[in-house]
C-alpha cells in the first residue's frame, strides 16, 4: 500500500496526527508527525519452485511461512532555523533507531513490532537548504504481523478433577497464534498432571510436575518455547508440543486436577 507524498503545506503536524512508539521496556513516546507510508502491507511467502526432471512443470518447496517485512515512512521537516531543523531530525531518528519496539499508527488498538531502523535517506528541499528536508525512514519487521495492543486472557476454573473437559476459545486473528498457559493450583490440590489436546489439529501437550502445588505456579509459554515453575526452568516436566489457536473457534480437551488455568495470547493479523 503506497500513499503519495503529501504536499509540504499538508505535512505540518496537527494535534490529532501522531505516532506512538512503545519501547522494549514499556516506555511510551508520542511524536506528533504526519507521515506517508509505503510497503506496509506487502507480504512475501517462503515458497519457491524447481523444475521437474524429465517431466512437464515444476514442484514447489518451502515452509509457506511469511518472510520478514520492511516499511518505509516518509516525512517532511520544516525548521525555523538550522538548529531547529537539526533538532527535529535528530529527535525523529533517535525515536525510530531503538531496537525491538512497538509502533502504533492510525489505530490505537493495533501495533507493528519493529526490530530496528534499516536506513534513512534525507534530501533538502530546493530553495530551503539547511531548513527544510524530506526524510525516508526504512524499518525492519522481523515479526511480520499487525498485533493487538493488549493480550487476550481466558480464565478457567476447574472445581474438581476433569477428564476430556471441552473448553472453547474464539481466536479473532487472521492467522494462528501461539498460546501461553498458566496453571495455578488450589490450596489443597496439586496440579501435578495436566494434559491438553487441541481437537482441531490433534496436537497435545502434557505437564507432569510433582512439585506444582500451592502457592507455586507454572507457565507454558508458546511464544518463546519455555516452561517455568515460578521463576525456575521446568522444561523437563513438559512433553508434547507448544499449542497454537487457529483462526476462529477452537476446541481444547483438558484432563487435569482442580485448579485455575489461564490461556493467554496476543491476536494478530496480516493487515
Amino acid at each position: 500500500m503506497v500513499f503519495k507524498r503529501a504536499k509540504y503545506e499538508e505535512k505540518t503536524a496537527y494535534p490529532n496526527e501522531y505516532i506512538t512508539v512503545v519501547s522494549a521496556a514499556g516506555v511510551e513516546q508520542r511524536q506528533y508527525l504526519r507521515v506517508a507510508i509505503s510497503n506496509i502491507n506487502d507480504i512475501k511467502m517462503r515458497i519457491k519452485e524447481a523444475d521437474k526432471a524429465y517431466a512437464h512443470g515444476s514442484y514447489a518447496y518451502g515452509d509457506g511461512k511469511i518472510e520478514s517485512r520492511k516499511m518505509k515512512l516518509s516525512c517532511h521537516i520544516r525548521g525555523e532555523n538550522q538548529a531547529d531543523h537539526d533538532r527535529q531530525y535528530n529527535n525523529i531518528i533517535n525515536l525510530f533507531a531503538q531496537r525491538n519496539y512497538s509502533l502504533r499508527m492510525a489505530r490505537d488498538d493495533r501495533e507493528y513490532r519493529i526490530a530496528g531502523l534499516v536506513e534513512t535517506k534525507q534530501k533538502w528541499v530546493k530553495g530551503f537548504k539547511w531548513l527544510w528536508s524530506d526524510i525516508d525512514i526504512t524499518l525492519m519487521m522481523t515479526d511480520p504481523f499487525v498485533y493487538a495492543t493488549a493480550d487476550t486472557v481466558v480464565n478457567i476454573l476447574f472445581t474438581g478433577n476433569q477428564t476430556d473437559k471441552v473448553v472453547s476459545l474464539y481466536n479473532d486473528s487472521a492467522i494462528d497464534v501461539p498460546l501461553i498457559f498458566d496453571f495455578i493450583p488450589m490450596a489443597d490440590t496439586p496440579m501435578d498432571n495436566v494434559k491438553i489436546m487441541h481437537t482441531d489439529s490433534g496436537e497435545q501437550m502434557q505437564l507432569t510436575d510433582s512439585l506444582l502445588s500451592y502457592p507455586h505456579k507454572a507457565r507454558v509459554d508458546g511464544n518463546v518455547g519455555t516452561v517455568r515453575r515460578d521463576n525456575d526452568n521446568s522444561i523437563n516436566t513438559f512433553s508434547g508440543v507448544f499449542l497454537h489457536a487457529l483462526p476462529g473457534r477452537n476446541e481444547f480437551k483438558f484432563t487435569c486436577p482442580a485448579g485455575q488455568v489461564k490461556i493467554i495470547y496476543r491476536a494478530r493479523w496480516f493487515i
